[in-house]
């Protein structure tokens, strides 16, 4: 059984539904809510929202309405109890994917699921009426009260903020939220999707770039039939070209002096081995350069599989006469 008023709401957000914030994790700056015009941002989070109100109003029809609202500041033990015989709104929370709050006019927790307690590591006793701040401290009350204001017009405000566990560590998350009246009018869901494992695959491939960037050596990649994809700005300096996108989409043998070089790099590295020998390139000026090259067999759980190519320039020894020598034009 729900008790609260019920509301007709889309079933779908739409985009100039949704509102976006990006809040800062220290708890004393404001969040800056933005509610855009057509071509909002939409997100999985904002979806869930909807799903959950659309089937929040379907369970309630047939719940008597209160004739009056229960004052936050007089919740006894037997409304709580009420919550705690909710089957169908306990199933429903269970099975989202989301952890899902539930929040009285003042910010104090006042329904969860099971994703909540494992998210934030409290049990359902220890979340009942706790304020929000202390597991989202960018949502202050000043923040609160604007956030109720964009929902009053039944719109989504979604937030990127630092949540906190029990036990005090944090973990990054996107928010999703709206208005519901399910106990009192101006009550508020929140749908938290944790962006921990995508933040952490964020900062890896940050990492995989700033290395490759800042190689010493030549990196080329390119797939199996020889086209390069992408060089690092170590190569574009060897090449002597003026950006990486004068390589792309070229035939690696295009910068090889021989092209039985420039296949034996293709045909070489498998799985069982990779190809290493001594080489020589002609740069983009028709300079010809001997370089050390190894070529191996990217991941190969990929099905687009690519070579990857490091080009490492040979010392020119002390007795030589020049560096590099033209490429000769017959």
């Amino acid at each position: 059984m729900f008790f609260g008023k019920k509301e007709a709401r889309p079933q779908e957000p739409d985009k100039q539904d949704v509102a976006t914030a990006s809040v800062p994790e220290a708890p004393e700056k404001e969040l800056e809510v933005d509610v855009p015009a057509a071509g909002g941002h939409e997100t999985a989070a904002a979806n869930t929202l909807a799903q959950i109100r659309q089937a929040l109003d379907a369970a309630s029809s047939a719940a008597p309405k209160p004739k009056k609202a229960v004052p936050t500041e007089a919740r006894t033990e037997e409304e709580k109890e009420r919550w705690g015989d909710r089957s169908l709104y306990k199933s429903l929370l269970a099975g989202l994917y989301d952890a899902i709050l539930i929040l009285d006019r003042r910010g104090a927790t006042i329904g969860s699921n099971g994703r909540a307690e494992s998210f934030f590591g409290y049990d359902q006793a220890e979340l009942w009426n706790k304020p929000c701040t202390e597991m989202i401290s960018a949502i202050t009350p000043r923040i609160l009260t604007k956030i109720q204001m964009h929902a009053e017009n039944g719109r989504f405000t979604v937030v990127s903020a630092a949540c906190t566990r029990k036990d005090g560590s944090t973990f990054p998350a996107e928010i999703a939220i709206s208005k519901i009246d399910l106990l009192n009018e101006g009550d508020l869901i929140l749908s938290v999707r944790n962006q921990e494992r995508r933040a952490k695959a964020n900062e890896a491939r940050k990492l995989e770039q700033a290395a490759l960037t800042s190689a010493g050596a030549g990196i080329v990649v390119c797939r199996t039939d020889g086209m390069i994809e992408m060089i690092n700005p170590a190569t574009t300096k060897l090449l002597q070209l003026e950006s990486s996108a004068d390589a792309c989409q070229r035939f690696i043998g295009d910068f090889c002096t021989s092209h039985e070089a420039a296949s034996a790099l293709m045909r070489t590295p498998s799985a069982q081995g990779n190809w290493l020998g001594e080489m020589e390139i002609v740069t983009g000026k028709g300079i010809v350069r001997k370089v050390l090259a190894t070529a191996a067999l990217s991941d190969e759980k990929k099905q687009r599989k690519h070579i990857v190519v490091t080009l490492t320039p040979i010392p020119v020894k002390l007795s030589s006469v020049a560096a590099d020598s033209p490429i000769s034009s017959h």
